[in-house]
């Protein structure tokens, strides 16, 4: 009798999936740039180590140009350059990388200084957090001839000054990353120094089933795809493959979610799509983008995942608003492949974020002051580019949309 209703399941399934015919253009990942600097202040002459951390997008960098002075004009075109600034002032060096069609900017400020100033420094903590997220400012500036008089702090590189305090707090209300400047001045000679700031809020997670053979999966693949480029690792998704080669007994997430049609998503285990179609990634952003807003009721912290032998475990600790209900409360872990290039979806384009190991954890009883340890056992020949995903969720049953929500889901690669 199982094995009829798995066989009619599959059946169900095959003839569900919209089988109309499209085409998809493959999606260019353009370079991302990032410049590393040492030392980004100190006093004329002033010799500079750049160093190139940029990632690459879908093709390799092939060029980059430096300017050092923020004059217009490319100083160096060698990867990792060194420069010596002979006048004092403030230089924002720029890096431009290159794929041979598509470019990225970063920059990065080099404070070079007269003989006798100030040495602007300082430490925050926390160092990154959870919206809202207080941060307390310590000054750690050095004083040159004379003695620091005045403070000018720009928490959100906006231009404008925040505080004028030696030490002062503030508190990040909008999820961002902020470049914070602080300048010192002794009454005739400043300086100033930048540093960034993470504030995180609720990260989402899109749950996909999907097939190699499902004609209007490919909509959702790459509208999600899509989505995740603009939002980065705020936006988590997997897809659980069913009646295909990458089918590793997915049917119980299918089951569960009480699903009948590929593809389906549902977002942050309450939201459902049934279907794919031009209009999938407006479909998914506008139920996403609201999400982010929300304040987390579960917040992530110290997450570390070891991979030994056919093995990975993996530890995080968190921190669970009172709102949340502890009756069935679980820790959920997928293993992800960041893109399987065995086989091709209908779109002929190679699948991403495939499931290759999942696993949950019940936490009702947790207590959760120490952290949660997991593990994923039995896991053999893994490719190279794997992502590990975890999220906390109610998992009521049966399944309700009003009560079996994601709380807060994070990801780390395993390398």
């Amino acid at each position: 009798m199982k094995k009829f209703l798995t066989l009619f399941c599959f059946a169900l399934i095959f003839f569900a999936c919209d089988r109309f015919e499209h085409t998809f253009e493959p999606d260019i990942d353009p370079p991302e740039a990032h410049i590393n600097a040492f030392p980004v202040l100190g006093y004329v002459p002033l010799e500079v180590t750049f160093t190139d951390s940029s990632q690459a997008g879908t093709n390799l960098i092939i060029s980059w140009e430096w300017d050092f002075n923020n004059d217009g004009t490319i100083d160096s075109l060698i990867q990792n350059p060194i420069y010596t600034y002979t006048e004092v002032g403030e230089f924002y060096a720029k890096l431009t990388v290159s794929d041979g069609e598509l470019t990225s900017l970063d920059s990065i400020l080099i404070s070079v200084l007269e003989e006798g100033a100030p040495i602007a420094d300082f430490s925050f903590d926390p160092t990154e957090g959870y919206v809202p997220l207080e941060v307390i400012f310590t000054d750690e500036s050095q004083q040159g001839t004379n003695p620091i008089i005045s403070w000018e702090w720009d928490f959100d590189d906006n231009g404008s000054i925040d505080s004028y305090e030696q030490n002062p707090t503030y508190t990040y209300t909008e999820v961002g990353d902020y470049t914070i400047k602080l300048t010192v001045s002794d009454g005739n000679l400043n300086s100033s120094i930048t540093k960034t700031i993470s504030v995180y809020g609720q990260n989402v997670l899109v749950e996909l089933t999907t097939s190699l053979t499902c004609v209007n999966c490919p909509y959702v693949e790459t509208a999600l795809h899509n989505l995740k480029q603009q939002y980065g690792n705020r936006l988590s998704y997997v897809e659980y493959h069913i009646n295909d080669e990458l089918d590793i007994g997915n049917l119980d997430i299918f089951a569960y979610y009480g699903m009948s049609v590929l593809p389906t998503s549902i977002t942050q285990g309450t939201e459902m799509i049934v279907g794919g179609s031009a209009t999938s990634q407006d479909e998914l952003d506008a139920i996403i983008a609201p999400i982010f807003e929300e304040t987390p009721l579960v917040q992530f912290y110290d997450f570390n995942a070891t991979l030994e032998a056919d093995t990975l475990n993996g530890s995080v600790l968190l921190s669970v608003d009172a709102s949340v209900p502890p009756d069935d409360l679980y820790l959920k872990f997928t293993l992800i492949e960041n893109e399987n290039t065995n086989y091709l979806n209908a779109a002929h384009e190679y699948p991403l974020n495939v499931v290759i190991a999942k696993g949950e954890l019940s936490i009702s009883a947790h207590n959760f002051e120490d952290p949660v340890e997991f593990a994923l056992s039995g896991l053999s020949d893994l490719p190279d580019d794997i992502t590990l995903v975890i999220w906390v969720q109610t998992l009521a049953d049966p399944y309700s949309s009003d009560t079996c929500k994601i709380y807060n889901v994070t990801e780390k690669a395993i390398e």
